[in-house]
């Protein structure tokens, strides 16, 4: 069965995941209020593309938020995103919340919530371990 995948925010990251899920065959809308965001798509990308504010109920409700089985949140900015997080969480009760997270300073905001946290820099921290470890072998 294909899960339903809202993302919000069409830069660099969240048109790669957009593309990635599309050509893994699952249902995809991706989300930005900047048109000219959508040229990272993949050509091949097969969801819906909405061009409007994710602020705005209607666009959630066009995105059919209801039947997400996850949202991912990564716009450019943290404070929109944890804004977003909230009313994806207690408005629309999303089961699986993936929130994008440029640095570090917000993360005891997250520790009490079901929010799951994506941050690039941590990220990149720990394949720099990965990697140093697997030369050591």
């Amino acid at each position: 069965m294909r899960d339903h995948i809202v993302i919000i925010g069409a830069g660099k990251f969240g048109s790669y995941l957009a593309s990635k899920l599309s050509a893994d065959g699952q249902d995809v809308v991706l989300i930005d209020k900047d048109e000219k965001s959508f040229k990272n798509v993949s050509d091949d990308f097969a969801g819906i593309e909405i061009n409007d504010d994710a602020f705005e109920a209607s666009t959630l409700e066009e995105a059919e938020i209801t039947k997400a089985s996850q949202v991912v949140i990564a716009t450019e900015s943290d404070n929109t995103n944890i804004f977003l997080a909230s009313i994806c969480d207690e408005l629309y009760h999303v089961k699986k919340i993936f929130v994008r997270q440029s640095n570090n300073d917000k993360d005891q905001l997250f520790k009490l919530t079901k929010l799951n946290v994506i941050n690039p820099f941590d990220l990149s921290i720990k394949r720099y371990v990965e990697i140093t470890s697997e030369e050591k072998n």
